[in-house]
């Protein structure tokens, strides 16, 4: 349009509409510039005009020109409606400022507009945006009674997800109930909303409770709600229900993510079940479901805890044939611990004098754990030999790493 403009070709408000509309789909700024040869031309922008340029300022993230523009249509003795607050509103909530978003309901009073349950919407999104839960419960719980309006699925949703962010899980979970005694009914957003805030919560019954609340609603768990499900089992340490919901997630041939495995393999890890923490590793290569870091330093963590010397080691070992990937500190240290625990001295010198040829990343606990390996089978010589090679390589140690030593000298014959 603006091109057809520089070169003198006839363009109406039609075709300047159709260019705002597409600014807008393509959340470019541009739309003011639009505005601007509008008026150059001769033509007067309406407000149908204005609000197609401030959606596509709100989609762009250019909130500026967005205010410009309702102060603009303002000069021009236009009247914004329901439809341009909103829309501005949207897209100053897209900035994260809810301050800016609060502004703007004066303003609607002052045109004499009511405020629908739209623009409250809006209002409730740009809160769930910048974290204000408590603003948000204000208006789903207060204000929009004061208007005689009811709160539907997408207030409800915005305000349990304010409460998400702000990790509120009691009042994540009141909302909830809320919506069961208004007839509202839950769709699987808010649920997954309210199951994550259970889940930062530590609050992994109560996920799991609104699990299958959802099911027995017949409404479809994504992959989104599962692993939400899947992570408060980790910190509740469910492990056998993490595992459960994983198997679920397969059967109902929901896209595997690595997040979700990670969780389910660290869960057995906590459950000190090293056997099937490994098989839900080894199975995200059969469901070619990435392998990430995280992945293998639960698997080698869960091993350290049942004293799976060989299988740590191998674990370490496999880490390094995966594209992109190389052992952690946290890794090699719990391999360290593995064998300390079975007194597997050679095994832990060897990982550390290895590591240190490859350049990977030293923790002060794996040099402990191979100092503590040889002190306790009374090698106090290759104790104190360690302790001085790590700290010439600039290793620092702990107390445990010298209490180690002095035990290994103090068992000397």
């Amino acid at each position: 349009v603006a091109v057809d403009h520089r070169a003198g070709a006839d363009c109406d408000c039609i075709g300047y509409n159709a260019g705002l509309a597409a600014c807008g789909r393509a959340g470019h700024w541009a739309a003011l510039q639009l505005l601007k040869a509008c008026k150059g031309a001769w033509l007067e922008p309406g407000i149908i005009s204005y609000n197609m340029g401030i959606s596509a300022c709100g989609r762009s993230s250019s909130w500026v020109p967005a205010l410009a523009m309702l102060d603009g249509l303002r000069q021009l003795g236009l009247f914004a409606d329901l439809v341009t607050y909103c829309t501005a509103i949207t897209a100053v909530s897209g900035i994260r400022s809810w301050e800016a978003a609060f502004l703007l309901a004066p303003s609607m009073l002052r045109d004499r507009l009511s405020p629908d349950l739209v623009a409250f919407n809006s209002l409730a999104s740009a809160c769930e945006k910048s974290g204000r839960w408590e603003q948000a419960m204000w208006l789903a719980s207060g204000e929009l009674a004061r208007w005689q309006l009811q709160p539907d699925v997408v207030t409800f949703g915005a305000t349990i997800s304010a409460c998400e962010k702000a990790e509120q899980w009691a009042w994540a979970c009141w909302l909830l109930d809320s919506m069961v005694c208004r007839v509202v009914a839950p769709n699987v957003i808010v649920y997954s909303a309210a199951i994550s805030a259970c889940e930062k919560g530590l609050q992994p019954q109560r996920a799991l409770t609104l699990f299958r609340q959802m099911l027995l609603a017949h409404l479809e768990a994504d992959v989104v709600v599962c692993s939400a499900v899947i992570s408060a089992c980790e910190k509740g340490w469910l492990w056998e229900q993490a595992l459960s919901l994983l198997r679920e997630m397969r059967h109902a041939s929901l896209q595997m993510e690595t997040i979700s495995h990670n969780a389910a393999i660290s869960a057995c890890e906590k459950g000190q079940s090293w056997t099937w923490a490994l098989q839900v590793l080894y199975s995200m290569r059969w469901t070619a479901v990435a392998q990430d870091v995280v992945s293998f330093n639960a698997a080698t963590a869960a091993c350290e805890k049942g004293r799976r010397w060989l299988e740590a080691i191998a674990l370490l070992r496999s880490a390094r044939q995966v594209p992109g990937l190389r052992a952690t500190a946290v890794g090699v240290a719990s391999a360290a611990a593995a064998c300390e625990a079975q007194l597997e001295w050679r095994v832990a010198l060897e990982l550390i004098g290895d590591s240190l040829q490859h350049g990977l990343p030293l923790s002060q606990a794996a040099g402990s754990a191979a100092i503590s390996a040889c002190g306790k089978s009374s090698q106090w010589k290759l104790a104190l030999g360690t302790l001085a090679t790590s700290q010439r390589r600039g290793l620092p140690h702990n107390v445990q790493a010298f209490s180690a030593a002095i035990l290994a000298c103090s068992r000397a014959q």
